[in-house]
């Protein structure tokens, strides 16, 4: 779009076009939250009104920041708000996904351990990005999947995502850095501003801790 004058003109020229289809009409916008990064301080309630003009046409919305998807659609002064049906996904069960993996590994005649796929899940915390994109290396690299070949693709990854972790560290404080660091060697933290957490990794002060940590929250690194 060339201007935000165009914007609402683009909406209804795209709202007429499905509603003359006489079909129902199911639109999926993944990563909905980044709505709130447009230029537009009223990008939200432009989409909004947008919606209820055209009421034939369903929604879906998802994104992988639940904190700031939640507050769109609770807090009473947004736009969204109880406009839509919340549900949060729970992780995939790794039993579950395990027969997933190995069963496109067998269609493709290819052959991957159980034992080699719950190391992958170990590497990637069940992250599924990153579990897939494990997966879809090995896939390329042979019929019977290997330890070897799984530590091959781990190096791939890991190469291939040094510009962006680079990238990360430029947009922390030393201190927000250091703190994302300890958090990312402890896996799991109860409690990041207790007494023995601070004190255990030298970060000082929980007023410190605690801004760094609203920081790394809202860029979404934690």
């Amino acid at each position: 779009l060339s201007n935000s004058q165009s914007i609402p003109a683009s909406f209804d020229a795209i709202g007429n076009f499905l509603a003359e289809r006489k079909k129902p009409v199911v639109i999926c916008i993944d990563e909905f939250q980044q709505i709130n990064n447009y230029e537009e301080n009223n990008a939200e309630a432009v989409f909004r009104t947008w919606m209820q003009n055209f009421p034939m046409i369903r929604f879906v919305f998802s994104g992988s920041h639940q904190g700031m998807m939640t507050s769109m659609f609770s807090e009473e002064a947004r736009p969204f708000y109880r406009s839509a049906q919340l549900k949060s996904l729970e992780p995939l069960k790794p039993d579950e996904y395990a027969l997933f993996i190995a069963g496109h590994f067998s269609k493709g005649e290819k052959k991957i351990a159980r034992t080699q796929v719950d190391k992958i899940f170990v590497w990637t915390r069940m992250q599924t990005y990153y579990a897939q994109l494990i997966c879809n290396k090995l896939y390329s690299k042979g019929n019977v999947v290997s330890d070897s070949l799984l530590q091959e693709a781990y190096t791939e990854v890991l190469q291939q995502e040094i510009p962006i972790f680079s990238t990360y560290q430029q947009l922390l404080t030393a201190f927000q850095w250091k703190l994302l660091v300890t958090l990312a060697r402890q896996e799991a933290v109860a409690n990041p501003l207790s007494q023995d957490f601070l004190s255990q990794n030298s970060l000082g002060a929980a007023s410190s801790v605690s801004a760094a940590l609203r920081t790394l929250e809202k860029k979404d690194f934690v």
